[in-house]
């Protein structure tokens, strides 16, 4: 009784797809050819995934004919045209047939119906590697990207198989695709994984509008600084900023806000211990300065103001600024550094002072060895053992200048 109970459903459902068979041909052209499709929710959707089911279920448990779980397949979208898995799994199933070309067109459909279903477009892409039609899945995984940010570095570890060109596969991805969208998610994630081709090739495709962004246009700008490419990292300052790059300290008197990147100012406003902002009330030159203060509370290992500058190697700096103080406790006291990146290390430094001081000038002199392009300057306060290690009061810098000289004396640590 329960086998008999089983059984008359499959034999309904056999008896109802040799009936139309054609259907999903008829089906499948007018999709292709349609500009738009209904709404899926306006389809009759009386039972229609059971078929699907019992598709999946056979091909899970198995053995079965091929062309009974088709029929099942093709009954499901006999009744719901419109739901795009199940054209996925026909032509999952076209494939392992060996019908290709029957398998790739149900692929088109299947996208067509449902563009921007991610879930869909992975599983789309993944059957067009399977079919050989990889630029077909670059297309696809193009848009996959474009509606799902977050698997990026997922999607381009596998579109980086299909294409090793770094230029072609951006080229591809962000066909068709919102540029803006696309290839901020490409160059952000480039950068993530360290793969600076395809962070240039995404750089260099990339609109203005996202060059011009903070959030793109910075991390790219610390990658090229990282990996030493000063020329690379000269031309996104210019995208980024209007301004050509030059070794000169940008925003010296703090008259304008810190950019926290590239070539600019970069400053952890707060941390244990110690607060950073711009002082428009007490300034020594312009109209502000910046101001490190110190809470008193914490032991503080303070390196939180940096700016990186593009330097010319071989040459030797002045670095010059004026700084006041108020009330800074203990005996390791505040400094203001500067230091070479890359192969080539110089280092120099201000004497670190304590207690208060009006405004006064500091300097200090730095060479440039042969093999490094980027200077950076640090305002420091070291940790110390000492008992009274708990630093307080509050430090004021401005109009921070660097200037190439002609003497050759240094003092280094």
């Amino acid at each position: 009784m329960i086998a008999a109970l089983f059984l008359f459903p499959v034999a309904a459902l056999l008896v109802v797809v040799a009936s139309e068979p054609w259907r999903i041909e008829r089906m499948a052209a007018e999709i292709e050819t349609r500009r738009t499709v209904p709404d899926r929710n306006a389809m009759p959707v009386w039972d229609p995934l059971t078929p699907r089911m019992m598709a999946q279920r056979m091909l899970a448990t198995g053995p079965y004919q091929l062309d009974t779980i088709r029929r099942f397949l093709e009954t499901s979208i006999n009744r719901r045209p419109l739901y795009a898995p199940t054209w996925v799994d026909l032509a999952q199933l076209m494939a392992r047939e060996g019908n290709e070309p029957q398998a790739g067109r149900y692929l088109t459909v299947a996208r067509k119906l449902w563009p921007t279903h991610a879930r869909l477009l992975w599983r789309t892409a993944m059957s067009q590697i399977t079919l050989g039609r990889n630029d077909q899945a670059l297309h696809t995984l193009g848009a996959y990207l474009s509606i799902h940010p977050g698997k990026t570095g997922q999607i381009l570890a596998v579109a980086r198989k299909l294409q090793t060109d770094p230029e072609l596969l951006v080229q591809t991805l962000t066909a068709g695709q919102p540029s803006s969208r696309v290839s901020k998610n490409i160059l952000v994630s480039a950068i993530r994984l360290k793969d600076t081709a395809l962070a240039e090739a995404a750089w260099a495709s990339a609109p203005d509008n996202v060059k011009q962004d903070p959030k793109a246009a910075l991390p790219y700008l610390q990658h090229l600084i990282n990996e030493g490419h000063s020329d690379a990292a000269k031309t996104a300052w210019r995208a980024f900023t209007g301004t050509p790059a030059s070794d000169k300290v940008v925003n010296p008197s703090f008259e304008r806000p810190l950019i926290q990147g590239g070539f600019g100012w970069r400053a952890h406003k707060k941390q244990a211990g110690a607060e950073v902002d711009r002082d428009c009330k007490l300034y020594y030159h312009g109209s502000c300065s910046l101001k490190v203060r110190f809470l008193g509370t914490e032991n503080v290992n303070f390196h939180h103001v940096s700016q990186i500058i593009p330097v010319i190697p071989g040459q030797s700096y002045r670095l010059n600024g004026n700084w006041r103080g108020d009330n800074v406790t203990t005996r390791a006291g505040v400094f203001i550094e500067a230091f070479t990146l890359g192969a080539g290390k110089r280092h120099a430094r201000i004497p670190a002072k304590i207690k208060s001081w009006r405004w006064e000038p500091f300097a200090v002199d730095i060479a440039i060895p042969p093999n490094s392009e980027f200077l950076q300057l640090r305002i420091r306060r070291q940790q110390t053992d000492a008992l009274d290690r708990i630093i307080a009061g509050a430090v004021w810098f401005d109009a921070i200048t660097l200037t190439p000289v002609t003497t050759t004396s240094s003092k280094h640590d």
